[in-house]
């Protein structure tokens, strides 16, 4: 490479992404990447396209120009037991430590959980945070860390895309599907089907982060669609994909009341307004490309 290249990308901002060789992780140091940005991909276990590989994030030292994005954290469910509890100790401690080290050039990948899921229209940055259990007090304990050291906080939509964990909606629905190509052609059954999430592709949710990371600011920034979908159109869009439409679906609590509605969905105009970020990818587009990757034979990536 000719000096004044090395000169040039000398340059361009350095970032230090955690969790690198997960799904998002994988997205967002591509997307960085491809904006002409120096990445450090950092994982726990060594694994294709990784720079670094460390037991303890808690132990990163930072070098001068670097800017951290913080993907990797344990997901941690509803479980209380005790295992659970240490888990979310070590994160909140481990982001006590990067915060200390990287300040306001950190990036810090919340959940919308955190904001529960009684409401009846998206919201923004300024809600009431009513998330419970460990997963969300863990997400919200690492919150104010991140925030007490002037640094930036992502609150995530569900995500979706190739890699995502098999305990996601999609996911369990996909395996469903797949059964039928073995002769099973009993009912697609999910827990609930009422329900409504936000969600967002894997790819778009990398191009927000990564905007977000390179403008270098501070505070909190809903990431999301801006589009709620129940439990049941999820079924219904990846049966029409995988040409299983006519198959039934099933779940295991009755829909719920009137007076007590699963709903959250995010309002995403602060990041848009700040960084002109916008989804690329629709969710039927997303559910295709995911399926596609599953081996699905005849459902084409967008």
């Amino acid at each position: 490479m000719p000096f004044w290249m090395r000169w040039i990308l000398s340059l361009s901002p350095k970032f230090v992404v955690t969790g690198a060789n997960g799904f998002i992780g994988t997205a967002l140091v591509r997307q960085l990447r491809a904006r002409e940005c120096r990445v450090i991909a950092i994982g726990r276990k060594a694994a294709k396209g990784l720079d670094r590989t460390i037991e303890d994030y808690g132990q990163l030292s930072r070098q001068p120009g670097e800017r951290l994005i913080h993907l990797a954290q344990s997901n941690i469910l509803d479980s209380f037991d005790d295992n659970a509890r240490k888990l979310c100790d070590e994160a909140v401690q481990t982001t006590e430590k990067l915060a200390h080290k990287f300040g306001s050039a950190m990036v810090y990948v919340s959940s919308a959980t955190v904001y529960g899921d009684q409401y009846s229209e998206p919201v923004d940055e300024t809600a009431t945070l009513a998330g419970t259990g460990i997963y969300c007090e863990m997400k919200m304990a690492c919150e104010e860390v991140v925030m007490a050291a002037n640094g930036c906080v992502v609150r995530l939509a569900n995500t979706v895309g190739c890699g995502m964990s098999s305990a996601t909606l999609p996911a369990e629905i996909a395996a469903q599907l797949k059964s039928e190509l073995s002769g099973d052609c009993s009912p697609i059954a999910v827990k609930r089907l009422d329900p409504e999430r936000d969600w967002i592709d894997f790819r778009d949710a990398a191009a927000g982060l990564a905007s977000l990371a390179i403008e270098a600011v501070s505070g909190i920034y809903n990431l999301g669609s801006g589009r709620a979908v129940t439990a049941r159109r999820i079924v219904e869009i990846m049966s029409e994909l995988a040409g299983q439409a006519s198959r039934p679906i099933t779940a295991a609590t009755e829909t719920a009341t009137s007076t007590s509605p699963s709903y959250l969905c995010l309002n995403s105009s602060k990041i848009k307004a700040t960084t002109r970020w916008k989804t690329e990818h629709s969710l039927e587009a997303s559910l295709k490309n995911y399926l596609q990757c599953k081996g699905f034979v005849g459902v084409c990536a967008e």
